[in-house]
């Protein structure tokens, strides 16, 4: 493990600002078999190894990952013993096993470079630009954390199982969060009118009301709500966000007759199944928070959509960031 200190550091001390949301970084550890390139007997070929990953996703299915490995100790007799380090840089291709669950597997190929330390056995000590292949699967315990278990066979010497624990940093931002303004991509329903409050040109609380109509029947409203936030990786929603939610607890108290659905969505990143899942709790926590309001429940409904719908592109980080959103729609 000491081995992998210097390139441990080297990881620290990265640029914060380069822990964008498609970054990852992981520890594991694992057992490592070997066969050396001697004429010494081994009396110890497996070896326990320890690992420290790097990753950048391009999207949900492409990956570039940076591994260093310590993949343990080769004993022989009657004495010497080799230590066997590699640093590997991985093109990651993974889908989802089956369609909504939680569980990834993934292919992995690359280059590497084998460091061979040792004390007295005659032995090859650096090889370069060697072929490493692997396969595994991976658990998406959540939007930011995920385990994965993998096989890589990194050349004739070495092969190593091993089993990891990964966070993505981007996928528990604070922007990670329903932002945008209500309705901006919705089409309205046929004969339907979708009134958009801007917020630069009202009076405080003021809600704008179809012109040709004095019942609200347009069967369509929306509100600026972009301050809305909820604490990274959860359904709470912070003090901010209610602030802002008041904008439309007015409006549907003073427009009693108006009941909707409130839809949550995500952006494509992370898995598919944790995606809806935080939609659908952001929904609802938008849901009770309106109701402990004094909004009459059968008034509200609250639905999520994951990633469905996107009304920009989630190849971008500004795509992604509008794709996280609350709809309010009403009936």
């Amino acid at each position: 493990m000491k081995n992998l200190i210097p390139l441990f550091s080297l990881l620290v001390l990265l640029p914060v600002n380069v822990l964008a949301r498609d970054i990852y970084l992981g520890v594991g550890l694992g057992k490592s078999s070997f066969n050396p390139d001697t004429d010494q007997q081994d009396t110890d070929v497996f070896g326990n190894s320890y690992q420290l990953l790097a990753g950048y996703e391009f999207n949900d299915t492409w990956a570039a990952e940076f591994r260093a490995v310590d993949l343990g100790r080769v004993k022989f007799r009657p004495k010497g013993s080799t230590d066997y380090i590699t640093s590997a840089l991985s093109v990651v291709y993974r889908k989802n096993l089956l369609k909504g669950s939680p569980w990834d597997w993934y292919a992995l190929a690359g280059m590497n470079t084998m460091t061979r330390n040792s004390d007295s056995v005659a032995i090859k000590r650096r090889s370069a630009g060697r072929v490493h292949l692997g396969a595994g699967l991976q658990y998406n315990i959540n939007t930011a954390w995920a385990a994965k278990g993998d096989w890589v066979y990194y050349d004739k010497d070495a092969r190593t199982m091993s089993f990891s624990l990964v966070y993505r940093f981007g996928q528990a931002e604070p922007q990670a969060t329903f932002s945008d303004t209500l309705l901006t991509a919705v089409t309205p329903p046929i004969n339907q009118e979708i009134i958009t409050v801007q917020p630069e040109v009202l009076l405080e609380n003021e809600i704008v009301e179809p012109a040709h109509n004095d019942l609200v029947d347009a069967k369509a409203y929306s509100i600026d709500l972009s301050a809305i936030k909820f604490n990274s990786n959860s359904a709470e929603l912070l003090p901010e966000s209610r602030a802002r939610l008041q904008e439309l607890i007015q409006g549907l108290r003073e427009q009693p007759a108006l009941s909707g659905e409130v839809r949550g969505y995500t952006d494509s990143s992370g898995n598919a199944q944790s995606n809806q899942v935080l939609s659908e709790q952001r929904a609802i926590a938008v849901r009770a928070y309106l109701i402990g309001q004094g909004i009459a429940p059968q008034r509200i409904r609250a639905t999520g959509y994951g990633i469905k719908d996107p009304i920009a592109n989630n190849a971008t980080k500004q795509g992604r960031e509008q794709n996280r959103r609350i709809v309010f729609i009403a009936d």
